[in-house]
């Protein structure tokens, strides 16, 4: 018999651990879409894009910042390109930006392998859309013992 508590810690044990044993690629193609638009720590990604963009900069030759000087009426190149980098980086969600940019292989083994997952609030959608029964197979019954207070009977493995 578990309390609220013990049943929460139970199920985020239960599905931190099925996700660290089959990994990310083992849902479908809908629900590891979802994972990767909803879940996914934005923070990396959004370095990440920002480091490619400015290392891309680097590499301008003048006709291209001539071309951007211009479009953005600046004389100023560094000022010039300080906006260009803003623009690219605004223009776009850097998550996604960066999922199209690698293929959702490599993406998912940089979630994976940085933890890049916010557990907390996937194991929430997951406690909402599957509930605690998949704990022992739908094998449980809860209790309702006195106002807002219930108990939870399940084997749990």
């Amino acid at each position: 018999m578990l309390t609220q508590d013990e049943i929460d810690a139970e199920f985020y044990d239960f599905q931190v651990t099925l996700l660290d044993d089959l990994g990310l690629n083992s849902f479908s193609d809908w629900a590891l879409s979802h994972i990767l638009d909803n879940f996914v720590e934005t923070q990396y990604f959004k370095d990440l894009h920002y480091d490619i963009i400015v290392e891309r900069q680097e590499y301008y030759d003048d006709s291209e910042i001539e071309e951007l000087c211009r479009i953005y009426e600046e004389e100023n190149v560094e000022k010039m390109l300080e906006i260009d980098l803003q623009e690219q980086l605004n223009s776009v969600d850097s998550v996604e930006w960066c999922r199209d940019w690698m293929g959702d292989e490599e993406f998912c083994r940089i979630v994976e392998n940085n933890g890049l997952i916010d557990f907390d609030e996937f194991v929430e959608y997951l406690k909402d859309c599957d509930g605690y029964e998949i704990l022992s197979n739908y094998d449980g019954n809860v209790y309702e013992l006195s106002d807002d207070e219930y108990y939870y009977i399940y084997r749990v493995y």
